[in-house]
């Protein structure tokens, strides 16, 4: 049984097109689409699907199962629950109890396989169920424990660049995570989040990078990426243009300058 909560993605605002050469620029980052996501605080939207947890409660060891950890589990579990009923409120004293637990467990305890991973989860959810609230600076750092106790997780990196770009205008350290996340497994095979990465690069005007973005998102099955690869060349080729046009104005302007 999944013990996560999807991770979110940020959704831009209305007047953010790609489409257009104007808006090359601005980082306009990938919405989800379809009924079934509902809108949340902030602007943003459950992702398609989680990652898997990384160590189901079956898996623990016996000794495990009846520590601290199996405590984690049952309040991931219960907060799960509220989550699919609707039950933000109720989810989010189930995550508060989760990570509580977790702040107890031994060494040992989290020493055994997947329990690490299992107190990440209680960080993790706790994060979101915070931003559907609309706690998202009191998410931050609960997405901050969860990455520190399991770095192998993308969501939670893609959900902090998120925040770092739409919350707090913070493109540079929103790149950042986004390069760590694409570094990981799961989040180089994740078309929305390399999509992300290159409208954040494009708008940190590093264009090539973008585009390897780009190419990876539509090799993904981005097919909006194809748009922005071709937008951001024409912005690379007019850059040139403008380049090349500044240094004839200037030769000419050295040419036609007496000497004294």
């Amino acid at each position: 049984m999944s013990t996560r909560l999807p991770a979110l993605l940020c959704r831009a605002a209305a007047a953010c097109r790609a489409s257009t050469a104007a808006a090359v620029g601005r980082a306009c980052l990938l919405p989800r689409h379809g009924a079934a996501h509902r809108a949340i605080a902030g602007g943003l939207r459950p992702r398609h699907a989680a990652f898997s947890g990384k160590a189901p409660y079956a898996t623990l060891d016996p000794a495990t199962r009846a520590s601290a950890i199996a405590t984690v589990e049952r309040h991931l579990a219960t907060g799960n629950t509220a989550i699919a009923n609707g039950d933000y409120a109720a989810a989010l004293t189930a995550y508060e109890h989760a990570v509580a637990a977790a702040a107890t467990a031994s060494a040992d305890e989290l020493s055994s396989p997947g329990a690490a991973a299992l107190a990440a989860n209680a960080h993790y959810n706790l994060g979101n169920a915070l931003l559907v609230l609309g706690r998202w600076e009191e998410a931050v750092p609960a997405w901050e424990a969860s990455a520190a106790l399991d770095p192998s997780q993308a969501d939670v990196l893609v959900n902090l660049a998120n925040i770092a770009a739409v919350k707090m205008g913070d493109f540079e350290h929103a790149a950042v995570l986004l390069g760590r996340a694409v570094a990981l497994p799961e989040g180089a095979e994740d078309g929305e989040t390399r999509f992300n990465y290159g409208c954040i690069l494009d708008r940190l005007g590093r264009l090539d990078a973008a585009i390897v973005e780009f190419e990876a998102a539509k090799s993904c099955g981005i097919e909006r990426a194809e748009q922005n690869i071709r937008n951001t060349r024409q912005k690379m080729m007019e850059g040139t243009t403008a380049k090349t046009s500044d240094a004839s104005t200037s030769s000419e302007a050295s040419a036609s300058t007496p000497s004294a």
